[in-house]
C-alpha cells in the first residue's frame, strides 16, 4: 500500500523501503528508486515474504528505528548543506 500511495511522487521524496527482522536491523529491500510498476512492485514483496519466511526469530525493532532515525537526520543535514551551499 505504501508503494501505490508513493507512486509518482519519487522526485518529492526520498524513496528507500528497508526492513527489520530478527536477524538484522536495517534490510534494504528498495534503495533511492521507485517501483515502475506493478512487475517490479510484485518483486520487492516476493522478496520481503520470502525473507520474513527463512530469517530467525528475535526483534531488532528499537536498534531498526534507531537506524532509521539517525538515517532521517543525516539525509536532513545533507540536504540543508546543499541548500546553504547553492545560495551562496
Amino acid at each position: 500500500m505504501v508503494m501505490e500511495a508513493l507512486e509518482g511522487y519519487s522526485e518529492k521524496f526520498k524513496y528507500d523501503l528497508v526492513g527489520h527482522s530478527g536477524e538484522e536491523s536495517a534490510i534494504p529491500f528498495v534503495l533511492n528508486r521507485e517501483p515502475k510498476n506493478e512487475k517490479e512492485r510484485l518483486e520487492v514483496l516476493k522478496t520481503m515474504h520470502a525473507h520474513a519466511q527463512f530469517c530467525w526469530s528475535g526483534d531488532h525493532t528499537l536498534q531498526a528505528t534507531h537506524t532509521a532515525i539517525n538515517d532521517l537526520v543525516s539525509h536532513i543535514i545533507w540536504c540543508l548543506r546543499v541548500r546553504v551551499f547553492m545560495s551562496l
